[in-house]
């Protein structure tokens, strides 16, 4: 994510620059989407931004995978669209973060605390958020391509269309929701939207899954 942040060179160890002398100065590059003002707004931004980037690598599915043991988990995400988070002050969190070398976090990573638990998502975001994974959902290997339409409706506040948009996705791929039409504020719908630029785990995606369709986990464990 730094490269939505700041400029790096392909090696991604330096800010790309441009010109010499006292004309240095950062490179502007399209993938720098994210300018600190609003966190809600960045969010949706990185999410928008591999969006354009994955269809010009031929795919349908923002490239947005968690690190190890640096997924964001399901209660973590029911708070954050329950309104109990700062998202601002996160995403501000999250660029200094930035600043640690990724690969010692992969060789030593750090155990996170533990939130409070039994809680979920709105059952409808959960829907909008499987029709938006990187992977397929195992152990059928449910491969679900995520309509682009569904963030830019989002982004505008409309809940109810691209829930219905998600909903029919998930049938194509065999995912029955319990769930049959979606409603929520134009507030509460951009908030879904930037939630979808946290990477969750497949294990979280399955628990999603068991939550809006159980009778098909039920198959596919029998």
């Amino acid at each position: 994510m730094r490269r939505h942040w700041l400029p790096l060179d392909r090696w991604q160890k330096k800010f790309a620059v441009t010109g010499t002398g006292v004309e240095r100065r950062l490179e502007s590059r399209p993938e720098v989407v994210m300018n600190g003002r609003k966190g809600e707004q960045d969010a949706i931004s990185a999410v928008r931004r591999r969006l354009v980037e994955a269809a010009q690598a031929g795919s349908r599915t923002p490239a947005l995978f968690p690190s190890k043991r640096a997924s964001a988990r399901l209660t973590d995400l029911a708070q954050l669209l329950a309104g109990e988070v700062d998202l601002d002050r996160t995403m501000r969190l999250a660029r200094g973060l930035l600043a640690l070398d990724r690969r010692q976090w992969r060789a030593r990573p750090k155990a996170l605390a533990s939130s409070k638990g039994g809680m979920f998502p709105d059952d409808a975001w959960i829907a909008i958020r499987l029709s938006c994974l990187p992977f397929p959902l195992p152990p059928e290997e449910h491969s679900i391509p995520f309509d682009p339409a569904i963030l830019r409706r989002l982004e505008s506040g409309d809940a109810a269309s691209a829930g219905e948009l998600a909903l029919r996705h998930l049938h194509t791929a065999g995912i029955r929701p319990t769930i049959r039409a979606v409603a929520a504020s134009p507030e509460t719908a951009r908030l879904w939207a930037a939630a979808l630029a946290f990477p969750i785990h497949s294990k979280t995606a399955l628990a999603f899954m068991a939550r809006i369709d159980p009778n098909n986990i039920k198959e596919e464990d029998s």
